[in-house]
């Protein structure tokens, strides 16, 4: 797994050299923003990102999220956690469609679920929640 980044929650510098080419990362919603930031400079080529949103959501995580032109695969996990951010939410309405796998796990679906209909070339969707009726999702 040479291009692979996985995070906990440490801090270390990102150049532009390093992670360059990551074409995969799992992370936490709570890394330090600047960390994001920088990917979000370096890394617009990772095709997969799996991230598991905390109560604490890095502003940065959106900037790395819009970036992305050829991700293919995006898991997000929602585990008492606050709603999601109107600036990750923005992201998420702006994927690619380039992505064919998507799987939303939590305890409840509070993303609002219009940004599928843009993924046109979508084969795999898991949906997996404890309570699909979270009041944000209505609508």
């Amino acid at each position: 797994y040479s291009n692979l980044l996985q995070t906990q929650n440490f801090v270390f510098p990102v150049t532009s050299d390093c992670f360059k080419n990551l074409s995969e990362l799992r992370c936490d919603s709570d890394i330090y923003p600047e960390f994001f930031y920088q990917l979000s400079q370096i890394c617009h080529n990772i095709q997969s990102l799996s991230i598991e949103f905390t109560e604490v959501i890095s502003n940065g995580l959106a900037d790395l999220i819009s970036v992305q032109q050829n991700l293919k695969y995006l898991y997000i996990t929602q585990f008492n956690c606050k709603d999601l951010t109107t600036d990750v939410i923005n992201s998420l309405a702006k994927l690619p469609d380039s992505i064919i796998e998507l799987e939303l796990d939590g305890d409840e679906l509070c993303i609002p679920l219009s940004f599928i209909a843009r993924l046109t070339n979508l084969q795999i969707m898991l949906l997996s929640f404890n309570d699909p009726f979270c009041s944000k999702n209505i609508s």
